[in-house]
């Protein structure tokens, strides 16, 4: 599922093919739902040999691709929005100490 939210609630027919996939036993029964022509299943196996030749030999294996994550690559630089972030948060800091520091006067 492309994201779960409030209006748009996990159930178990959200889960029936994994369980399928991955029941216990069943390891023998499994057939791969990905294949060249079927490219919105989910599941398929890899051979040793395909995971060894990947760069870094990453066992990220990515079946499906979210275009979201290439367009991650021109966002801005997130160092001065996490800079902001940070001063905001001193500053809040700061008021919420000035805050209790009454309030422990005037006990």
């Amino acid at each position: 599922m492309e994201s779960i939210l409030k209006t748009q609630r996990l159930d178990r027919a959200n889960l029936n093919e994994f369980v399928t996939c991955y029941q216990l036993g069943a390891l023998h029964r499994r057939k791969p739902t990905w294949t060249e022509s079927a490219l919105e299943g989910r599941w398929r196996e890899y051979h040793y040999d395909e995971i060894m030749a990947r760069d870094k030999v990453s066992l990220d294996l990515l079946l499906l691709r979210d275009e979201s994550l290439e367009e991650s690559a021109s966002l801005h630089d997130p160092n001065p929005i996490a800079r902001k972030i940070a001063c905001d948060m001193c500053s809040a800091l700061e008021k919420i100490k000035g805050i209790l520091s009454g309030i422990w006067k005037k006990e």
